[in-house]
Order: C-alpha cells, then sequence, then structure tokens
C-alpha cells in the first residue's frame, strides 16, 4: 500500500493508498478474493470495493474502522490523540 515499506515516501492520501491496491489488484488480474482490512485499513478496503465491485468476493474488517458517509479516521479517536495529530473537523467531502 502507498505510504508503507521502506525507503517510500510517507506522506501519501488516502486517495492514493486506496488507488495503490486497486492497481495491485487489476495490474495482476485478480478476482474473487477475500479482502482483510485491520484497524485503518477498514477505511482503504470500503473504497477499494466501491471502485471494482466485481472482483471482490468479500470483505472481512478486522478490528477495523467502519465509516459512515462523510466520518473521517480522526473522528473515531480519542480527544487525546486527536489533538496528537492536529486533528480539525472538515466539511464533508462528496465521494467521487
Amino acid at each position: 500500500m502507498a505510504g508503507h515499506g521502506k525507503g517510500v515516501p510517507k506522506n501519501v492520501t488516502h486517495a492514493e493508498s486506496t488507488q495503490s491496491i486497486v492497481d495491485f489488484i487489476v495490474d495482476r488480474d485478480l478476482t474473487d478474493f477475500i479482502l482483510v482490512g485491520h484497524g485503518y485499513a477498514g477505511t482503504i478496503i470500503s473504497k477499494v470495493v466501491e471502485v471494482i465491485p466485481e472482483r471482490v468476493r468479500r470483505l472481512v474488517f478486522w478490528s477495523a474502522y467502519v465509516l459512515n458517509d462523510g466520518e473521517s479516521a480522526l473522528e473515531m479517536l480519542p480527544d487525546r490523540m486527536r489533538c496528537s495529530h492536529r486533528w480539525r473537523p472538515t466539511q464533508p467531502t462528496t465521494p467521487s
């Protein structure tokens, strides 16, 4: 996933992380598989299946964030953790 691994840029967006998973799946012509997300990755797999639903058999959310429309992962964190991430509420965006 974009932003993970040694020697790779860490300042990637949620969309870039999602796209890197989509690209991996499409480039390898993967179909009929189970996609598992743990923690923050729950937000990623939710978006992946929106882009390529016909390729994914099932999603598994293993102790993962599951967001409603307009929510962000930071909103789900306790107050003390939001402050450490310099969290600022934003207006909900329209999904693309």
